[in-house]
């Protein structure tokens, strides 16, 4: 009875954990996922960031024509908004390092465009 007793507890010891196979299953499953989900993770980044940018030099915009409503004349650059008051200096660094300029349209409004 002992030694029965013996073989149950080693036998019980070989079932109580994962095998390689089992666990390399698992792993090359999570590898794949992985595969999946980085490239479409890193063009969401991307359109994100397009959003911002649009939706920046849309708010440029908006500050250009407040600023010319207000003053009656076009600013000339980033500073002069920014001295009035109209953007902060760290969305003027941003205009700045996005080359966004001051431009006059068609029907002499001032606008925002990139170079």
């Amino acid at each position: 009875m002992k030694k029965m007793d013996l073989h149950l507890s080693r036998r019980q010891q070989k079932r109580s954990g994962f095998t390689l196979i089992e666990i390399s299953l698992v792993l090359l499953i999570i590898g794949l996922l992985l595969l999946i989900m980085i490239p479409n993770l890193n063009q969401q980044k991307k359109m994100a960031e397009q959003r911002t940018d649009a939706a920046f030099v849309t708010n440029m915009n908006t500050q250009v024509t407040l600023y010319q409503n207000d003053e009656q004349e076009a600013p000339v650059s980033w500073s002069s908004l920014a001295k009035a008051g109209l953007i902060s200096s760290k969305q003027q660094k941003k205009a700045e390092q996005m080359k966004l300029t001051i431009r006059t349209d068609e029907s002499g409004n001032y606008c925002v465009e990139t170079e």
